[in-house]
């Protein structure tokens, strides 16, 4: 064998064993992202994906846009999805290193570095105190250094080392900061511990035997094991007289639609908030600190009366008492305690000064990593200016809903007033019934005035203020749309257009350009996620979809395609929910941001409701332009038009959307696009296009089978009638064929194959861990993965190869006999 070819073997194992890796530790609940080793390659790896809001992730993604990251999707934050793990390591990153993140996986690391002689001398602290404590995982780094994993529950530890790195040479690894995961292998061969070590590590990660920090190396960091130590006497107790004075509101009232939090909505955001509030473990202690950590976050200013109610309203907060508590209950002390822990309006309250420390061990590991000054500070500014437009958005919706609530109460006074009028001659002529009839409805009207009238008095406190043109115009920004001049960045639009015109098609197409990036019909884009949600033609839409992509083959996963609808005729506050859920559960599994969502189609999306009924129809429109305008996306309604060439339904439709498109057949096979409502562009500008039939197979008749794709039509197009002009489709590309993806088929087949034969009662890893699989078997599992996906046959040679490959790289073990061989995950 011929030393390139050995090389590139080589090469070959070591990406399929941090991939392996990598899923093994996501597997395992170990939050993992793809690193050069020392520099993240994504980006806000010290979080956990399912808790990055969308305004995070979308700054996020911008961010790597500017820092040149061109890749279809960009993934931010470390994840325990394997699903998400096998993307993140495709391509660009297939020569990276799983690192772990020590914020969201709660540990913290002593780095011990050579370079200071850390190694000695931190052997030689624990030495003279018994030894390395029992269940500390150690690792040895690719340079001869060590890191030694503590276990870090409360989040306590950032990257600041104080004495231990001036006295002992090591720096501190803790939330903001990551480590290598043992196991890993870099390109120049050298190695972060073997197998067993990672074996070892995930053991003692799920079984929860990792310790936590000495003391004595606590007190060498400087740092406390909990923040409330700091904080004094006097204080604690003024907080404790203030909640046992209290008169402690009840939890539902805070959460009303009126209220001061949306807790369903931080539940729904939050999945790991949700599971813990749903599912509380017997620890109630731990239960109340994971939970004020989780609402404090999220309502930083909260006073401490109200986490007190939150805590009265939850069982696995565990039961409040008066005197000292015993297991399972707590009283006033714990509350203030956990309120000192999290709020971040405890110091400003108490005239204390804010630590800053946090932020500063962020920066400099930013910096550390690449990034400057600037753009830090840049980035900070960004996520101010988000809070400050969230928390305005949520003013101004407070305000609406008010606004909302008094008309409803003042429409039912009217219809009580009707109707005690309606009873008066009853009453005159003293019809048996119809006084005391009238007295229940007047006390109904009274009830319903006093409501409206503190109703009137709550919404004069939230008063949204003025817009100022000056300031309206100093602070004026270009927005970009997502489509120039045909879609806007966020916002509803219609798309409307007679049966058969081409719909759907037109939809897809637009939803291709965004997620591929490239020119719509010559108008410019902006490169994002694409969903479409149908209610119909399913059977015809894997047709479409397939024509789509063989033309125009992405990176990728392409359109997102679901069949669900939501039904806002049957309740619009459930419809926005569940594509509020779609939308943050695309976020969530792409790692990329929706820019463009499409509902096809409006008859369908109302649910057999009239179209014709204001009320219900700019309910529905206003929440899907609130799901735009929360997610910056924009969404595409398509409707139909009625018999005179109009939009059906009310004119309410037209006036609810930002835009307005038409679209109609301008001659034999020319479709056009015409703005018939823009509210900042040009009325009457139109594009054109054709649907050019794709040939997709044949039927049992050898007739074929197909659909079509939309082509711009030109000028050019009009004189020679010769398709698309589109000089920025993407080729024509076939599935990836390499050794490393050969050899990740022969992982996967046992992977496929434990699945199937796993008992009901039996987990997967049981599963795995006892299947044996015969080169023959393995072969043909293979060979029928590669027919699967298009691609041509391997002889026995070739595969057995692979899985020689894979026993050498440690990722399989050969067991039976030699003359019978058969093989096995390694453990």
């Amino acid at each position: 064998m011929s030393e390139v070819k050995k090389t590139a073997n080589r090469d070959d194992a070591r990406r399929v064993m941090n991939k392996q890796n990598a899923m093994r530790l996501a597997r395992s609940g170990v939050p993992v992202f793809p690193s050069s080793g020392k520099v993240p390659l994504v980006k806000c790896y010290n979080k956990l994906d399912t808790e990055i809001s969308a305004g995070e992730r979308a700054a996020a993604v911008e961010k790597a846009r500017e820092d040149g990251n061109t890749s279809l999707t960009v993934f931010v934050g470390a994840t325990t999805n394997e699903a998400v793990v096998k993307r993140m390591w495709r391509d660009k990153n297939r020569d990276a290193v799983p690192s772990v993140a020590c914020g969201p996986a709660k540990l913290v690391v002593i780095d011990a570095d050579t370079k200071f002689n850390g190694p000695e001398k931190i052997a030689a602290l624990f030495a003279e105190r018994g030894g390395v404590p029992e269940g500390v995982q150690v690792i040895t780094t690719q340079s001869g250094g060590r890191h030694y994993i503590f276990s870090d529950p409360d989040n306590a530890f950032t990257n600041s080392a104080g004495k231990l790195k001036t006295e002992y040479g090591c720096d501190v690894r803790g939330r903001g900061g990551q480590f290598v995961a043992p196991g890993s292998v870099r390109e120049n061969g050298k190695t972060y511990g073997d197998t067993k070590t990672l074996n070892a590590f995930i053991a003692a990660y799920t079984a929860g035997t990792i310790p936590p920090l000495p003391d004595y190396i606590v007190e060498l960091i400087g740092a406390s094991s909990s923040a409330v130590n700091d904080i004094p006497a006097t204080k604690e107790r003024d907080v404790i007289q203030r909640i046992e004075q209290a008169d402690i509101p009840g939890w539902e009232e805070l959460c009303a639609p009126l209220g001061d939090y949306d807790f369903e909505g931080l539940k729904s955001a939050n999945a790991e908030f949700a599971q813990l509030y749903d599912e509380p473990s017997d620890d109630c202690s731990a239960n109340r600190f994971k939970a004020a950590r989780h609402v404090l976050r999220e309502w930083p200013t909260m006073p401490v009366e109200h986490l007190a109610s939150f805590f009265q309203s939850w069982d696995g907060a565990g039961e409040f008492v008066g005197g000292k508590p015993r297991s399972g209950e707590y009283n006033a002390r714990q509350i203030a305690r956990e309120w000192f822990r999290n709020a971040s309006s405890t110091g400003a309250a108490f005239g204390a000064s804010v630590d800053d420390e946090d932020e500063v061990a962020e920066r400099d590991a930013y910096i550390t990593n690449g990034g400057t000054e600037a753009k830090w500070d840049a980035w900070k500014e960004r996520l101010e200016t988000e809070k400050a437009e969230r928390v305005a958005r949520a003013e101004r919706n407070k305000v609406k809903a008010m606004a909302e609530q008094s008309n409803k109460l003042q429409n039912d006074i009217d219809d009580l007033d009707r109707a005690i009028e309606a009873l008066a001659d009853d009453v005159t002529l003293e019809v048996e019934g119809a006084a005391d009839a009238v007295k229940a409805l007047e006390e109904q009207r009274y009830k319903k005035a006093r409501q409206l009238e503190k109703q009137d008095k709550e919404a004069a406190k939230l008063d949204a203020g003025f817009l100022w043109q000056a300031e309206v115009a100093q602070a004026f920004t270009v927005t970009d749309d997502l489509i120039e001049d045909v879609l806007p960045a966020s916002g509803v639009v219609a798309l409307q257009g007679d049966s058969n015109t081409g719909k759907t098609f037109l939809a897809l197409h637009m939803a291709d350009c965004v997620q591929r990036g490239v020119k719509f019909l010559g108008r410019n884009v902006i490169q994002g996620g694409a969903m479409l949600v149908a209610g119909e033609g399913r059977q015809g839409m894997s047709k479409r979809l397939t024509a789509l992509y063989r033309e125009r083959p992405s990176e990728g996963r392409g359109i997102a395609v679901r069949t669900d609808l939501p039904n806002f005729g049957a309740g619009v506050q459930a419809a926005a929910q569940k594509l509020r859920a779609m939308i943050a559960r695309y976020n969530d599994q792409q790692g990329h941001v929706l820019r463009l969502l499409v509902l096809d189609n409006l008859t369908r999306l109302i649910g057999g409701a009239d179209m014709n009924v204001t009320h219900g129809v700019s309910e529905m429109f206003s929440a899907l332009e609130d799901i735009a305008q929360e997610f910056s996306l924009c969404v595409v309604v398509l409707h139909h038009w009625n018999k005179s060439g109009k939009g059906a339904g009310t004119f309410a439709i037209r006036a609810a959307v930002d835009s307005v498109l038409d679209l109609s057949e301008e001659k034999a096979g020319v479709k056009r696009i015409s703005g018939d409502k823009v509210r900042d562009g040009a009325k009457g500008e139109h594009l054109k296009f054709k649907l050019r039939e794709v040939v997709l197979g044949k039927n049992r008749w050898g007739n074929d089978v197909g659909s079509c794709v939309v082509e711009e039509y030109t000028a050019m197009c009009a004189v020679s009638d010769e398709g698309s002009t589109d000089e920025e489709e993407a080729p024509t590309v076939k599935m990836p064929d390499r050794r490393e993806d050969r050899m990740e088929d022969v992982l996967a087949i046992f992977d496929d194959e434990a699945k199937r034969q796993k008992a009901d009662d039996e987990s997967l890893r049981s599963a795995r861990e006892r299947l044996e699989l015969q080169m023959r078997e393995i072969v043909t599992a293979v060979n029928t993965r590669r027919k699967s996906a298009g691609l041509e046959q391997l002889g026995r040679a070739s595969v057995q190869a692979c899985v020689r490959e894979a026993v050498e790289a440690d990722l399989l073990t050969i067991c039976g006999t030699k003359a019978l061989p058969f093989y096995k995950l390694a453990a």
